[in-house]
């Protein structure tokens, strides 16, 4: 197994509409840069609150106001957060809201004055099924986002918090991308590629619930 290196919705939105949801991350670190992929689930005027992986931010080390880390003796790093509107893009500074690494799922807030597109997290009673057509959205090599149609092929095939297994191999860079279901809501998101059965790896809804509750954003 293999991490993969790093649309406000509803029913009748369009897939243009859905990836406009879709977000780069760029973690900026002294020793180089990795990007990642994430999932606006909720814009207001002044905050967007973004989805997306865990195993980013595993030796992320925010900066303090001197430009010192905080809380850390390891070199700071800078979080941007690419939003897109067609072939261009905006920067905003992103802050960790949390993170857990063992499900892979991860929140950053960014400071937005206007809203953004959204895409709303699936309800936590909502059920996948083998078989199940899906939408995974994400940033190849850290490129403009794309949607990529996968089916659902096993559920928790791993041991641990709640996973999803789906057709396709995630490409470097689409780590934390979100998986959508047919009503256009979120039901997991990208953390790794399996190339032995050729298939990708998704946290599951019930971590991004969890996550949420610990964040005391559970509204969202």
């Amino acid at each position: 197994m293999v991490r993969a290196k790093g649309g406000s919705v509803t029913a009748s939105d369009s897939g243009r509409g859905l990836q406009s949801s879709c977000v780069r991350l760029r973690l900026e670190q002294a020793d180089g840069h990795e990007f990642a992929s994430g999932t606006i689930i909720d814009s207001r005027p002044g905050r967007s609150i973004v989805l997306t992986c865990g195993h980013l931010f595993r030796n992320y080390h925010p900066r303090g106001k001197t430009g010192r880390p905080v809380g850390a003796t390891g070199p700071g790093g800078r979080l941007i957060v690419d939003v897109f509107d067609g072939r261009r893009s905006t920067s905003f500074s992103g802050r960790l809201l949390g993170h857990d690494v063992e499900s892979d799922v991860g929140l950053v807030e960014i400071v937005s004055r206007s809203l953004l597109p959204v895409a709303r997290i699936a309800d936590p009673v909502s059920r996948l099924s083998a078989g199940q057509r899906l939408i995974s959205f994400g940033c190849n090599g850290g490129d403009q986002p794309t949607r990529e149609l996968v089916t659902v092929t096993r559920l928790n095939r791993y041991l641990g918090p709640d996973n999803v297994e789906c057709t396709g191999v995630p490409l470097q860079g689409r780590s934390g991308g979100g998986l959508l279901n047919a009503a256009g809501r979120v039901v997991g998101v990208c953390f790794a590629a399996d190339p032995t059965y050729q298939r990708g790896l998704y946290a599951g809804l019930r971590p991004i619930h969890d996550l949420l509750a610990r964040c005391r954003l559970t509204s969202l």
